[in-house]
């Protein structure tokens, strides 16, 4: 069952903060930034109250055995089966744009972190970005994507994992699709650069 999308918890940039102090504590990769994204990174957002953090680095070939080591110790487990994200079906990238390596802690943690793990300079890391600067900057696509997600999340509780997989991702696709668009005209216009 899906876990409860909530209102914004203002503990949420605390809590990552937390989590990134262990994490670049934890990491022997020189080169890579961590980043706050995903709902739980704008002020204001309805969330299901799992932070998302954003590990870029410069090969994830390269990252994969040291993570997996180096991210245990810290309770994260590798889910080697979640490995790249879903483009817009508009775009023509390669598959190679949009892989990552994906760690998650227990849902049964206070705070639950899902870890993606991307390359500097991928679209997929970019478009984490964007998304969420975009979201916090246009407040009526953050209002009306809030209601959204509360809405799924109520008809989709039952068909989806706790994380969020199953119906209510398969259903959240196409809003990321229109979102995307809007943020690209954003970027754009206000000279957007992650």
């Amino acid at each position: 069952m899906l876990l409860k999308v909530v209102s914004y918890r203002a503990e949420w940039p605390r809590i990552f903060r937390d989590w990134k102090r262990r994490i670049d504590g934890a990491i022997s990769m020189s080169n890579s930034a961590l980043d706050h994204v995903g709902s739980t990174a704008v002020p204001d957002l309805e969330a299901k109250p799992i932070i998302d953090i954003q590990l870029r680095v410069p090969s994830i070939d390269e990252a994969k055995a040291k993570l997996t080591s180096d991210l245990e110790p810290l309770g994260f487990e590798f889910r080697p089966d979640t490995n790249h994200d879903r483009p817009p079906p508009w775009l023509g990238i390669s598959e190679k744009e949009w892989r990552k390596l994906y760690f998650r802690t227990s849902l049964e943690l206070d705070h639950p972190v899902h870890l993606h793990v991307r390359t500097i300079g991928s679209s997929n890391a970019r478009y984490a970005l964007l998304f969420r600067d975009y979201l916090r900057a246009n407040g009526v696509a953050r209002t009306a994507y809030g209601k959204f997600k509360l809405l799924l999340s109520e008809q989709t509780a039952e068909t989806s994992a706790p994380g969020g997989t199953g119906s209510y991702q398969e259903l959240k696709d196409p809003i990321f699709d229109l979102l995307y668009h809007a943020a690209e005209l954003w970027a754009q216009q206000v000279n957007w650069r992650c």
